[in-house]
């Protein structure tokens, strides 16, 4: 998936390995970053779920001239 599939999807969540991808390292290593703090996670069950919003204001992507989470 990419950066602006993922704005138009109109999900509210993704999985680990979908954030790994778009990051473009290894899920383990997304995981590290998610205990660090560094990358806000959703738990469900024993599954981590990647907020949209949050993900896409780290990553710097815009929409309608705003940034995400401003």
């Amino acid at each position: 998936m990419s950066i602006e599939e993922l704005v138009h999807s109109g999900k509210g969540t993704i999985s680990l390995s979908e954030a790994a991808e778009l990051f473009g390292v290894d899920r383990r290593t997304l995981g590290k970053e998610i205990k660090a703090g560094t990358v806000q996670a959703i738990q469900f069950g024993n599954r981590p779920r990647i907020p949209v919003p949050p993900l896409l204001a780290l990553l710097g992507v815009s929409s309608g001239g705003r940034r995400y989470g401003e």
